[in-house]
């Protein structure tokens, strides 16, 4: 998706259904966004992701190539890892890499006792708006 259009355009390729939770969700201001900017923090991403592909009996990488991909990558400005509360407790996690002028989404997961505030959502659209346009300046 072309991140250098207005929020609005962006808006309108999204799924209608989506747009709508969006909105919900935004309104009620219920989940928060935040960068994982320490990598004491990872651990807490990881478990989502565990969850996530678990559930989905997929397996998953290992935990050292989160780590070795947040010491190589991140100084470099080259990764971003998410995660979306509800409430204070984690529901979603994210993680783009960045390379020239695009944001590659790696990988993201979702607990699903907290899909009803639809975390997946509005972290995308956290990455779309908020994020994808500043990171693409900056590389």
């Amino acid at each position: 998706m072309d991140l250098n259009r207005p929020v609005e355009e962006i808006f309108q390729h999204v799924g209608s259904r989506t747009r709508k939770r969006l909105r919900q969700n935004l309104r009620k201001d219920d989940v928060r966004v935040e960068e994982v900017t320490e990598r004491d923090q990872l651990l807490l991403w990881y478990e989502i992701l565990q969850k996530t592909y678990l559930n989905a009996e997929v397996p998953l990488a290992d935990f050292s190539l989160f780590e070795a991909a947040f010491d190589l990558l991140h100084p470099r400005g080259m990764i971003k890892f998410w995660l979306a509360r509800v409430q204070g407790e984690c529901a979603a996690t994210s993680v783009e890499l960045l390379y020239k002028d695009i944001v590659y989404g790696w990988y993201g997961g979702v607990d699903r006792s907290y899909t009803h505030y639809n975390p997946n959502e509005v972290l995308t659209w956290h990455i779309f708006t908020m994020g994808g346009r500043k990171w693409l300046q900056s590389i």
